[in-house]
């Protein structure tokens, strides 16, 4: 999820560049120069990159304004996949606390017909699902009927 909120945040910048630096710039936030500057930094040009960190230090700003900036201004899809996060979160921690609920169910159901094998309370003949079962109802059988290692 921290990718998604990175990419939502990254979408942002360039808006978030053009709000900061028009009136650094004394421009407008669609301008032609405004465009062609953040066309410059998105493809990380060095003339626009060191234009820009000139105007943010010009208002003692640094790139951390910008992306502040970004990140309040996708505020409200960051909290929409937090929450989608937290829900999936959750959802996978109760699947995991019933898969442990079941799983000791099958393991005391699993010791309860050992118990009963080794008292002769289950039929031989009957179907066990539990390799335990099996070897104790075969300690019970009589040495003839036992099979070979």
């Amino acid at each position: 999820m921290r990718g998604v909120k990175t990419e939502l945040i990254a979408s942002a910048v360039p808006t978030a560049l053009r709000k900061i630096l028009a009136p650094l710039a004394d421009a407008e936030e669609h301008s032609k120069w405004m465009d062609v500057l953040v066309k410059l930094w998105i493809s990380q040009k060095p003339s626009g990159i060191n234009r820009i960190n000139k105007l943010l230090a010009s208002a003692d700003l640094t790139f951390n304004a910008v992306i502040a900036e970004a990140a309040k201004n996708r505020l409200d899809e960051i909290e929409r996949v937090e929450r989608l996060a937290a829900n999936v979160e959750g959802r996978r921690d109760a699947f995991f606390r019933e898969l442990d609920r079941r799983h000791a169910f099958a393991h005391a159901l699993d010791d309860i017909c050992v118990g009963a094998a080794l008292f002769g309370l289950l039929p031989f003949g009957g179907r066990v699902s539990s390799s335990r079962v099996l070897v104790a109802q075969m300690g019970r059988l009589p040495q003839a009927v036992r099979l070979a290692p």
